[in-house]
């Protein structure tokens, strides 16, 4: 039998429940869906992570980058 490098992954990961609901509406290569996943997870973040997410969302939206 043939086994390629995507039966392999599969074997060893099972995506989270909020990337596939979220993999549902948007392309998880477009920047809409990070932006999606980043809020779906927002109520988890604590104070640091939230502040990090917020630039990054921005970053995301404006095409710009933080320091």
């Amino acid at each position: 039998m043939f086994v390629n490098d995507r039966m392999i992954a599969e074997q060893f990961y099972t995506a989270p429940d909020d990337v596939v609901s979220v993999a549902k509406i948007f392309a998880v290569t477009r920047k809409a869906f990070s932006i999606a996943l980043l809020e779906a997870r927002w109520d988890s973040f604590d104070y640091e992570t939230r502040i990090r997410a917020a630039k990054t969302i921005r970053c995301l939206k404006t095409k710009g980058f933080f320091r």
